[in-house]
């Protein structure tokens, strides 16, 4: 078993609920786990979201104490944060991105897919690395490893182990960060960061809810 740190993030971008006078509510919900657990199921999570439409809170506090009560249903669920940003404040939320780390200033991003496990359609999304150095051996194959997958059949976190784990770690002896970026399928996406040693991975979560 390869050690490893990092940090999944699953985002639902339109949790919705009725106010105390019975107006639409909208919030971006972002749950964080770290990478060492099984992720939380998202389909369920979707059908959940989907019975609190119609639902009335009184307070923000009580929607996200709903949300967090149905998560530690879930066993996967674990240490996790959540974080629930209304519409309001998702608008003054400033989007630009941070500095590239200067520890690894080089990022390497290439398209790639891979059919889902669950439905058997294909799942579509950008994969990153970033290195200390851009050199040619590391763009290309990082491009044919990603290109080797495409048509083989994961789940959104074990296409992350199967990349990390398995063949990255195995062709670059050099420290690097790896991410995935899945589409937002049902109004969530999948964003998933892996190194082999600790970081601040706030550094490297480029907040790409607007896409």
């Amino acid at each position: 078993m390869i050690n490893f740190y990092g940090i999944d993030v699953i985002r639902a971008y339109e949790v919705s609920w009725l106010d105390g006078t019975g107006k639409p509510e909208l919030a971006l919900l972002e749950i964080f786990q770290d990478a060492g657990q099984a992720s939380i199921d998202p389909w369920k999570l979707k059908k959940f979201l989907a019975t609190i439409i119609d639902k009335t809170f009184a307070d923000f506090k009580n929607i996200r104490s709903e949300i967090h009560t149905y998560l530690k249903t879930d066993p996967n669920f674990g240490d996790s944060y959540i974080k629930l940003t209304t519409q309001q404040d998702f608008y003054n939320i400033d989007f630009s991105k941070p500095t590239p780390s200067a520890e690894l200033p080089h990022k390497i991003t290439q398209d790639f897919r891979f059919v889902c496990q669950q439905t058997e359609q294909p799942f579509i999304g950008t994969a990153s690395i970033y290195v200390e150095n851009d050199r040619g051996t590391i763009r290309e194959q990082f491009t044919k490893t990603l290109l080797a997958v495409r048509n083989e059949k994961f789940t959104p976190s074990s296409v992350m182990g199967e990349l990390f784990n398995k063949r990255f770690t195995q062709l670059f002896n050099e420290d690097f960060v790896f991410t995935i970026n899945l589409n937002r399928r049902g109004g969530i996406s999948f964003q998933s960061l892996r190194c082999k040693k600790s970081l601040d991975f706030g550094a490297f979560i480029h907040r790409e809810v607007l896409e």
